[in-house]
């Protein structure tokens, strides 16, 4: 499922479109890339990968394989950013920044947000009866990697890049 956004932030439209992975990283190994098929043709300017946390280690070797090509399936005309998982587990981080080194992306680590803030998840203010989903950012937390995130993307612009 895709969902789309559209802001209006200083006098520009800027609309979004965001897409859960979470199939791509229990799945590595079979995807069907082809479901991304019209994220592609949408022609994104940025496309920001933030994944990992679903991923199981099962098969660094493989999973690094197949995050490369999902990046590379987007093309070059487009900035692509990828993000260290949330959760800061050393051996997901180093696949992710050397996936974004093998691709000619851009790196952003989030992993320090929620290692050191417990207010950034989601069942800091609210208790969950599932614990997997309260560990996840709440309102905070996605504020939080959006900042993260804007500090590049606005050196971007400022650099006429984007």
């Amino acid at each position: 499922m895709i969902r789309k956004i559209s802001i209006k932030q200083n006098n520009r439209l800027v609309r979004a479109r965001v897409y859960n992975l979470a199939n791509f990283e229990r799945h590595y190994s079979n995807y069907d890339y082809n479901i991304l098929k019209p994220l592609v043709e949408y022609k994104p300017d940025i496309i920001i990968f933030q994944l990992g946390e679903n991923y199981k280690r099962e098969n660094d070797e493989l999973y690094f394989k197949q995050l490369v090509k999902l990046i590379n399936y987007f093309g070059n005309d487009n900035i692509k950013i990828v993000t260290s998982p949330y959760w800061g587990q050393r051996r997901k981080n180093k696949l992710n920044e050397k996936a974004a080194l093998d691709t000619n992306s851009f790196y952003v680590d989030i992993s320090n947000l929620f290692a050191y803030d417990k207010k950034t998840r989601a069942d800091y203010k609210k208790k969950y009866s599932n614990e997997g989903l309260g560990m996840h950012p709440g309102e905070y937390g996605m504020q939080r990697i959006a900042e993260e995130l804007f500090v590049l993307i606005n050196a971007l612009i400022n650099k006429k890049l984007i």
